[in-house]
């Protein structure tokens, strides 16, 4: 009897060690009730045990799932599932583990304080493996605050970790769903929403305000037959080796229509082992299949952080952000505004690799397009590679049919070999100060890009791309656009009394900007506007530059009128006291008379009241003020027969346009009356009073521009499979 009782006591020990197996560890209410497991508890509420109204399901202790936990629809009003405790639900199968067949309106949150927390994993390698997957109608659903750790470490290997869709057939579309504030790491996908082709789309998905890693293909993906998809406020990155698809790397990859908006998102630490493409932000609305109705499409990328700092050398092209077509995209619109996008790393023999931080490749051949292309920072850091490799900060390749609209962007590429370039429009590469002179004159028509500039921006590091305050100056203000009222942070863009304007790129500094109004004229009254640059060199001697900005006069001189520029400056510029250099295209570089204080956050300096202010006295006076001299055409700091020259051969064979250096009046045609100037100026021999040691205008790689050949090295995207 001893022997039986031993024998019972050492089974109940056993049966009481097994575990999970036996557990009653998942509670159900309504009409309570426990469960050894999810899958368990979700039959049960499957076959109406709970009843039709809201019901909870509480998880208390770890789970390994047999067979994919699946919870059907058109039972309950609503679902919600929490764990109790720091709980981990465990699978292995082809398959994701929890599944929201039809379901409406279940919610899975991981809560993630007092000691609660919800980790979700399945380490099979098939590509259908996941950890949460919703089908056939799933509509009204949010998983928030929620681990899934799924598979990415081998290539191809790795399914969708989050999965919104089924490949085929299926019996409605997943509308209105939402993934939030969790974390998802490993997959071959981490997040992705997909229609039925054909036959249902996915429309408004939320993918918000997640942490996205070590995937090995595609953090988010908005795939076909999707409409209405918000991805905003995630962070994506690697922070451990990934073995990546052979094909490449896309971070976020956009291919859905209708209103798709790409918000406050930060990637960094992209890497992986295997040659390939590589991109941060990509967006190819792809036309919907038939019967479905392709609705207008607009893609919004805005207030991004895109650092590609770490990608593998052998990389195909890195992209930050692509904005692209193919043969099976829908015409669409697209506002790329106030992004901060970095390439940087290095390429080795790659032949004809491309590697740029922005890139608009809309073409135009589906009906009409429209590019807003505002605010944003290309900082281009990537160098060496095969001869045939190109670095560029920002690339505006658009098919006939797209029209632009596009100004106040900050383009830069590092690399100064035959490889690097500031900037490409429609095929011809641009680097430098005299490139940017190059590249306005290109856009002056259009009236576009005329503030842009080619400047080396300093962020925090190269993966956090905030700025770097101390290091902001010139040439940072941005246009005010109504769709960016806030920055990545969640900052007000708004222009007050204490912030006189807004940032270029994806984050507002707050404090220390200063918005001085510089006040000038040129002798002979201008017709049209021009462009001015205004340095400030330091108060004493070697009075060496300290800042530029290159700028656009939006009100150009009339009659006794002065010209007013506002200077935008950022806290580089302190409150010490600097002297004011100007210069147009064709006026005699001048100087302030004294160093003007920067003490305040505004304030004005009026070159047009009295000729001693500019310095040596060097101003005419012209219609009730004291002007520039004019007619410097070739900018050495002398008005003399070469540039008469220069005006004349332009007058003789009828040369007009806008910005032209021989166009001395500005009215858009070189004739006579350009002539005369320049005659009269030189006979008097006008000429640049500059302070001390001064150095003469930077005139290096004047020639530095490039015609690439046509479609050169654009990515080829096409990736529908779901």
């Amino acid at each position: 009897m001893k022997t039986t009782y031993l024998a019972l006591f050492s089974a109940l020990i056993l049966l009481a060690a097994g575990g999970n197996s036996i557990s009653q560890i998942v509670n159900v209410m309504p009409l309570p009730a426990t469960y050894p497991d999810v899958g368990s508890a979700f039959t049960a509420i499957n076959g109406g045990l709970h009843g039709t109204g809201v019901v909870n399901v509480t998880i208390t202790g770890n789970t390994t799932e047999a067979v994919p936990a699946v919870l059907n629809g058109g039972i309950f009003s609503q679902c919600i599932v929490t764990p109790f405790g720091n709980i981990t639900v465990t699978g292995n199968f082809n398959d994701a583990v929890i599944v929201l067949n039809g379901a409406d309106r279940v919610t899975i949150d991981g809560i993630n304080s007092m000691g609660n927390s919800l980790t979700i994993t399945n380490m099979n390698a098939g590509l259908s493996q996941g950890c949460i997957r919703m089908y056939n109608g799933a509509t009204f659903n949010t998983v928030r605050n929620t681990t899934c750790i799924g598979v990415g470490a081998a290539n191809t290997s790795g399914g969708r970790t989050v999965n919104i869709g089924q490949p085929t057939g299926g019996t409605g579309g997943n509308d209105d769903n939402t993934i939030e504030n969790c974390l998802i790491s490993g997959g071959r996908r981490g997040i992705q929403t997909f229609g039925t082709i054909g036959l249902y789309t996915n429309s408004r998905t939320i993918i918000r305000n997640n942490e996205i890693k070590n995937f090995s293909s595609i953090g988010i993906f908005a795939g076909t037959e999707t409409l209405d998809n918000t991805i905003e406020g995630n962070i994506l990155f690697y922070d451990a080796p990934v073995y990546n698809d052979p094909s490449g790397v896309r971070v976020i990859s956009v291919q859905g229509c209708g209103t798709q908006s790409i918000l406050r998102n930060r990637i960094y630490g992209i890497s992986g082992t295997v040659k390939g493409y590589f991109t941060g932000i990509l967006t190819l609305p792809v036309k919907f299949t038939s019967p479905l109705i392709t609705p207008p499409t607009t893609t919004d990328v805005i207030n991004n952080m895109i650092a590609l700092d770490n990608c593998i050398d052998s990389a195909i092209n890195v992209y930050g952000i692509y904005i692209a077509s193919n043969t099976t995209t829908t015409n669409y619109n697209s506002r790329v505004l106030n992004n901060s996008a970095f390439v940087a790393g290095s390429s080795v023999t790659t032949v004809g690799a491309l590697n740029v931080c922005i890139a608009l490749a809309q073409n135009g051949t589906h009906g009409p397009e429209v590019v807003e292309f505002f605010n944003n920072i290309s900082q281009n850091e990537r160098t060496g590679g095969d001869p045939s490799a190109l670095h560029v900060g920002q690339l505006i390749n658009l098919g006939a049919g797209v029209g632009l609209a596009a100004d106040f962007n900050v383009a830069y590429c590092a690399d100064t070999s035959a490889r690097g370039w500031d900037a490409l429009y429609n095929q011809t590469l641009y680097e430098g100060i005299a490139g940017q002179e190059l590249y306005k004159d290109t856009l002056c028509a259009m009236n576009m890009e005329q503030n842009t500039a080619f400047i080396y921006v300093k962020f925090l590091s190269p993966i956090d791309l905030h700025l770097f305050p101390s290091q902001v100056g010139a040439n940072m203000d941005a246009m005010i656009h109504p769709a960016v009222t806030v920055d990545f942070d969640g900052a007000s863009r708004a222009v007050t009394g204490s912030n006189p304007f807004s940032y270029r790129g994806a984050d507002e500094l707050t404090g220390g900007k200063k918005s001085y109004q510089v006040l000038f004229k040129l002798e002979e009254p201008q017709a049209y506007p021009n462009r001015v640059s205004i340095c400030l060199r330091n108060g004493t001697s070697p009075y060496s530059i300290v800042d530029c900005a290159y700028m656009k006069v939006r009100q150009w001189i009339v009659f006794n009128q002065a010209s007013v520029v506002t200077l935008n400056l950022g806290p580089k510029i302190i409150s010490a006291n600097y002297y004011l250099e100007t210069a147009t295209k064709h006026s005699v570089r001048t100087q302030s008379a004294t160093a003007v204080s920067f003490l305040g956050m505004t304030g004005v300096y009026d070159f047009t009241s009295a000729q001693t202010q500019s310095f040596g006295n060097n101003s005419v006076f012209i219609g009730g003020g004291w002007a520039f001299y004019n007619g410097d055409v070739n900018q050495d700091d002398f008005v003399d027969a070469t540039d008469g020259s220069l005006v004349d051969n332009d007058s003789y064979n009828f040369v007009t346009g806008c910005y032209l250096a021989t166009d001395v009046t500005d009215d858009g045609f070189v004739d006579a009356s350009d002539g005369s100037i320049v005659d009269n100026n030189s006979s008097n021999f006008v000429g640049a009073v500059l302070l001390p040691g001064t150095e003469p205008v930077d005139k290096n790689n004047a020639d530095r521009k490039f015609t690439a050949s046509a479609g050169r090295n654009l990515l080829k995207v096409s990736d529908s499979d779901q």
